[in-house]
């Protein structure tokens, strides 16, 4: 499997390629009022506004550096069978490896909070881990974070 590794602090992760729409710089971010700390805001991208959480803030409880190799993984989020777009605000983004399914290993300890962080691969370079795009967000945040208002 092709997959998008990028680094957060001083560790690194990866989603699988398939799941990736773009990568694009940081832009102008509007907030999102009485969000949770981990969501950055949201922006329109060709059209579409696409909420965005920072993995860094999510992860690890403090907020992502704007860096020159900052950049947000627009990612396909699947709520109720449907596609809806996600921005993973990231301060590191590497590149893309190729993954052997027989090479991953499981990561011993994670939790109910953590259920998004899934199998590890041991690289020369150190060790990745694959992060589950739909287990990011907790269920009730998933649940109303693409909620369509009626208009009446």
């Amino acid at each position: 499997m092709l997959c998008l590794t990028f680094e957060i602090s001083e560790n690194k992760y990866a989603v699988e390629a398939q799941e990736v729409m773009e990568v694009v710089p940081p832009v102008n971010l509007t907030a999102m009022a009485k969000a949770p700390d981990y969501f950055s805001g949201r922006f329109n991208y060709r059209g579409v506004i696409v909420p965005v959480i920072d993995l860094r803030s999510l992860m690890m409880g403090f907020p992502s550096k704007i860096l020159l190799s900052t950049r947000i993984i627009i990612v396909n989020y699947y709520v109720d069978d449907k596609i809806h777009l996600l921005g993973l605000l990231c301060e590191r983004v590497m590149d893309i490896i190729r993954i052997k399914e027989e090479d991953l290993q499981t990561p011993g300890y994670v939790t109910e909070e953590t259920s998004y962080l899934g199998k590890l691969i041991n690289l020369r370079t150190g060790i990745v881990q694959l992060v589950t795009i739909h287990d990011l967000l907790p269920a009730f945040v998933r649940k109303n974070l693409f909620v369509e208002l009626d208009n009446a």
